[in-house]
């Protein structure tokens, strides 16, 4: 007797189990109505020249539509080689339809780096991009992200 009622117990929990695991299939299928990521694609100037002001821009979707409401969208630029202190962080200025904003003036030549941190809607994302500064030649990093990409996220 005692072995049947075991036997009923466990037939009872697998099925209480198998019906939470049903919802765990549905939970999927809701999982796939997500909200798509956040995107940042930066456009930056073809020939950057020491002492000569510079644009860079910022595009900022979700999925087809222009984020207008982002948290913040900052540049961070740094020359190759330089020290954590050495980073400088401008914030963007929006200008509409998801464009951000922002000039700056390298001072020296040579091989420079930036990240467009963007946050918005609960998401980071953080492309990174290496770049020349008047005429020297650099050879890309393997870890670079494509700035029409996501880029990393925290």
């Amino acid at each position: 007797m005692k072995k049947q009622l075991l036997f009923l117990g466990l037939f009872i929990t697998a099925i209480v189990l198998s019906a939470c695991g049903g919802d765990q299939s549905g939970n999927a299928e809701e999982e796939d109505g997500m909200e798509p990521m956040l995107a940042t694609k930066v456009v930056m100037p073809e020939d950057i020249q020491p002492n000569e002001e510079v644009t860079f821009q910022a595009k900022v979707t979700q999925g087809e539509e222009a984020v207008e409401d982002a948290d913040y969208v900052k540049f961070e630029f740094w020359a190759e080689g330089a020290s954590e202190e050495d980073h400088e962080k401008i914030e963007a200025e929006h200008k509409g339809d998801g464009v951000y904003e922002v000039s700056y003036t390298f001072e020296e030549e040579g091989a420079y780096y930036l990240f467009a941190h963007t946050q918005a809607r609960d998401m980071h994302v953080m492309p990174k991009k290496k770049f020349p500064v008047g005429d020297v030649e650099i050879t890309e990093d393997k870890k670079d992200d494509d700035m029409e990409g996501n880029g990393d996220s925290h």
